[in-house]
């Protein structure tokens, strides 16, 4: 690793979440048993690591809704349709999201990073600014997308 200079441009996790608004939000973890929930739908090259580890915890139930937008997922979990499987960034865009705390046992917390990295000899910099470009341009599609 001493070859390497790591810069991280952002930090995010999955969880699950209903609406505030709705009586879904009343019924806790059982929520996903009566409503089910929808996830994020695999592209060509299949879901990222992270993703799949933190779905796959809560088997034998599987998403009854598979979406290519995060941002549908969110909206159908604000009607009060179903439970969402979201990152906290995409969740937190509005105040009417409840995160479900899962039961004893259910440990994967979906935890992911976007990172940029170079080699250590590198132009140290160079990769600082790609960074910090990186992660405005992120925090503006979170403020602005």
């Amino acid at each position: 690793m001493d070859r390497f200079y790591v810069r991280e441009v952002v930090e995010d996790r999955l969880g699950l979440f209903v609406s505030k608004r709705h009586p879904i939000a009343q019924m806790g973890w059982e929520a996903i048993e009566k409503f089910g929930f929808g996830s994020l739908s695999p592209g060509k090259d299949g879901l990222p690591r992270y993703f799949t580890k933190f779905v796959r915890q809560f088997e034998p139930l599987k998403p009854f809704i598979l979406s290519d937008s995060f941002e549908a997922l969110r909206e159908a979990a604000i009607a009060g349709a179903l439970v969402a499987v979201l990152p906290h960034r995409v969740a937190k865009r509005t105040d009417d999201l409840l995160e479900l705390t899962p039961p004893r046992g259910k440990n994967e917390i979906g935890e992911h990073r976007i990172c940029v990295v170079s080699l250590a000899n590198c132009d140290i910099k160079e990769t600082d600014f790609l960074a910090e470009h990186a992660r405005r341009i992120l925090q503006t599609r979170v403020l602005f997308g």
